[in-house]
């Protein structure tokens, strides 16, 4: 049974469900990973593609603290300053980030997040067009 309780704090109002997800043993383990900072680091997959290439621009003028990026063509070299890897696994051990961002083309959309679970980066974010 959900029971649900609107309380209301500085004028939010919140919906908290005291018996459902949100409070549940298993969110609370995995909520950590979802708890950025500005020490906080990033690689970026497909980061030389055209939209990787622009939306990262923005992040590094941003101050995003972007460590890495992977692109397994262009492993050995820098793209915007930044270290080319040819997978994630060799970038995790590099520079043990807290985060990855895909903007990979929809074909490698589910590779790309297969491959960040397998070097179990705890937050992994896809932004490819297409993909829910």
């Amino acid at each position: 049974m959900i029971v649900r309780r609107t309380i209301k704090h500085d004028s939010v109002v919140a919906d908290n469900i005291s018996a459902g997800v949100r409070f549940s043993s298993e969110y609370a383990k995995i909520r950590g990973n979802l708890q950025l900072s500005a020490d906080s680091s990033f690689i970026c997959q497909g980061f030389t593609f055209k939209q990787g290439t622009f939306y990262n621009q923005h992040a590094l003028d941003y101050g995003i603290k972007l460590v890495g990026c992977i692109s397994p063509k262009k492993s050995g070299t820098t793209h915007l300053g930044l270290p080319v890897f040819a997978s994630v696994a060799e970038t995790n051990q590099a520079t043990d980030p807290h985060a990855t961002v895909i903007y990979v083309p929809p074909p490698g959309a589910a590779a790309a997040i297969l491959e960040a679970l397998e070097a179990e980066i705890s937050l992994i974010v896809c932004l490819t067009k297409g993909v829910p």
